[in-house]
């Protein structure tokens, strides 16, 4: 099953979308400035793994001591997934997880006239509605959608809200 991970800055910009499969990597896509600030990190991700610190009991002679090392969780690992939001979330970034079936929820939102927080904010409600409360929503989220289309097929450029 697919998961497609939102990753976003301090200010909720929008960065990119890394998706997973079984947890391992399948793809990554990142804006411009989610290029900037995360390129070079997915580049290696993609090949050399997730940079991760993990601990370990080491016995040595009659004593125990935690041993800290960075590991690398591979992309094709089933564990990549959870590294991977690890990695993002000790850098001060936001991840906001979708399962499959709420992906159509995230492309609809990207084409609504939103602020980053507020966009942010109705993934996070994509993420975590139940079922039968995300079919309700995701209706609403279809209507403004069809308003938002409908104002720019008739020309009119500036989207403005209806209490506006």
């Amino acid at each position: 099953m697919s998961e497609i991970h939102l990753v976003f800055d301090k200010t909720y910009e929008p960065l990119g979308e890394i998706v997973c499969e079984g947890g391992a990597l399948h793809s990554a896509t990142l804006t411009y400035a989610g290029e900037e600030y995360l390129g070079l990190h997915v580049s290696e991700w993609q090949v050399e793994g997730v940079p991760i610190l993990r601990d370990r009991v080491d016995v040595a002679g009659s004593g125990e001591n935690i041993v800290t090392s960075i590991v690398r969780v591979k992309r094709t690992d089933p564990e990549f997934a959870l590294a991977c939001k690890e990695w993002i979330v000790l850098r001060g970034f936001q991840v906001v997880t979708l399962s499959e079936d709420r992906i159509p929820a995230w492309e609809k939102l990207l084409v609504l006239p939103l602020e980053p927080r507020e966009r942010f904010a109705f993934a996070l409600v994509a993420s975590a509605l139940p079922v039968g409360e995300f079919v309700t929503w995701l209706k609403k989220i279809d209507r403004s959608v069809k308003r938002v289309e409908k104002t720019l097929a008739q020309g009119e450029g500036v989207l403005t809200p209806k209490w506006a």
